[in-house]
């Protein structure tokens, strides 16, 4: 399942999912990013190949949300992280015979490579999805106002009760993630997994480096459109700094 923050709501009204850093913010003038940042098995094609995207992308992650909500399965699934990804690039999706004609249609359309042609992308995609036969009779605006009731809410004895996610998860200790990491990793000096996952998909950057950033875009400047910071963070942030300034030394 993509991992995200459950965002604090009644679990009667849904629950708002947040991929936190996923996705820049994108205005009218700008409408091509070259960002990539996110969880791999929910990136679009046009995004793991690295040739600008869009907002078609929210689109195709959708798909593949509903997907593993329908069947448990993601539907491009090769049994190791690197096979996924590149059946995600070079396949269509396997979808299990128990999904319902609209089911399958829905989540064919969110899925195609091609942006323009995915179910809820360009001009008039919101309609087209909105009127699908696989949400027939779903009233959007009351969705929108949450005043429809899921029809499965979970038992949640309040807001730290983590029964509901597998123990496998739950056991595990917490690691602090950081930005350049140790030589060969992620984030090391040779590029990493995706240093050569790209040039095997034979799609991307161009201009020879192998992560398809621009060297001479500062890292920074890179994440100057992702929008979200959390105001309580902010205020702790900024009650520190000034309590550091009153006694002169580091807190």
């Amino acid at each position: 399942m993509l991992p995200c923050l459950l965002l604090p709501r009644s679990p009667q009204h849904g629950v708002p999912l947040l991929a936190p850093g996923s996705a820049p913010a994108l205005d009218e003038s700008k409408l091509v990013t070259h960002s990539f940042c996110g969880t791999e098995h929910y990136m679009a094609p046009e995004m793991l190949l690295q040739q600008g995207h869009g907002k078609a992308v929210d689109w195709w992650c959708l798909g593949i949300l509903a997907c593993e909500m329908l069947q448990g399965r993601h539907p491009f699934d090769g049994g190791n992280h690197y096979q996924t990804l590149r059946n995600m690039v070079t396949k269509e999706p396997v979808l299990h015979h128990s999904l319902s004609p609209a089911a399958r249609s829905a989540v064919k359309g969110l899925l195609r490579r091609e942006q323009h042609r995915r179910l809820g992308a360009g001009p008039g995609g919101l309609d087209k999805l909105q009127s699908h036969p696989f949400f027939l009779g779903l009233e959007w605006e009351a969705l929108y106002r949450r005043e429809v009731t899921p029809p499965f809410c979970p038992d949640i004895q309040g807001e730290g009760d983590v029964g509901h996610f597998e123990k496998t998860f739950t056991r595990e200790a917490a690691i602090d993630s950081t930005i350049g990491g140790e030589k060969g990793g992620a984030g090391g000096e040779d590029g990493g997994f995706f240093n050569g996952l790209f040039p095997f998909f034979g799609g991307g950057n161009k201009g020879g480096s192998s992560s398809g950033r621009q060297a001479a875009v500062p890292v920074d400047d890179e994440f100057a459109s992702f929008s979200y910071a959390a105001p309580e963070v902010l205020s702790q942030a900024t009650a520190t700094q000034t309590a550091q300034e009153i006694v002169g030394v580091s807190m």
